[in-house]
């Protein structure tokens, strides 16, 4: 049970350092063709030239780390959890099988299936964990719904990570930031103009929003989910 939710936190949490390598390789690419243009630029700077390393950066290299420890850190709790059932397991089966009583030890072995099931509830999968502490949200996944984790045991906190559509969204427009401040860093340079530069900061906006929508919807929805399940559990 465990140990599912561990391996899909870790490869989550691998994902997510592969896209803040990525960003890490942009940010110092983008430093990079800055300076080497500038150089030849006559002494004619732009801002968008200088800065545009900071798009991938700051928004993208530093919050995907942030995630990656957030994700660390859960995987770790559930270590210790794991190993906490384990233990009481253990030392129930133990006091058990000391009094010799093989009733109890099906009373106990009963009640611990129980309290697996009860934590789960059928959706449109087969024992699909449903109220959770750790969310892969996204409703572009899988038939708009979201997939969660083990939830936590007494006050149901957690944290929420964004899913495949919404990290996939934060990056494009990211990209379309970068290159739009790079585009208008080498239009002031020259001293011209284009029309066409506003295409860049209005595709950002648009799929920026795309992803905090996509990330607000889905939390909204886990919600939702975990109120049923407590509902139900009550």
């Amino acid at each position: 049970m465990y140990t599912s939710d561990k391996n899909e936190i870790i490869h989550y949490a691998d994902n997510m350092l592969h896209d803040a390598f990525l960003y890490l390789i942009a940010g110092i690419a983008c430093a990079a063709f800055g300076l080497i243009y500038e150089l030849f630029s006559h002494e004619v700077y732009s801002f968008y030239m200088i800065y545009a390393f900071l798009i991938p950066l700051l928004p993208g290299t530093f919050l995907n780390l942030l995630i990656v420890w957030l994700a660390v850190k859960k995987e770790k709790q559930l270590r210790i959890r794991e190993a906490a059932v384990r233990s009481a397991v253990n030392a129930a089966s133990a006091d058990v099988r000391n009094t010799g009583d093989a009733a109890v030890q099906r009373v106990v072995d009963a009640e611990f299936e129980e309290d697996i099931d009860a934590r789960y509830e059928l959706s449109n999968e087969p024992k699909t964990p449903v109220n959770t502490g750790v969310f892969f949200p996204g409703p572009a996944d899988s038939q708009n719904c979201v997939r969660n984790e083990i939830a936590e045991s007494n006050a149901g906190t957690g944290v929420f990570f964004p899913g495949r559509f919404t990290r996939h969204a934060w990056n494009s427009g990211l990209a379309a930031l970068t290159a739009g401040s790079l585009f208008k860093g080498v239009l002031d340079i020259y001293g011209t103009t284009n029309k066409l530069i506003v295409v860049y900061p209005i595709a950002a906006v648009v799929l920026l929003f795309a992803a905090a929508a996509s990330f607000s919807l889905s939390y909204a929805a886990v919600r939702r989910m975990r109120r049923k399940a407590e509902m139900t559990a009550a």
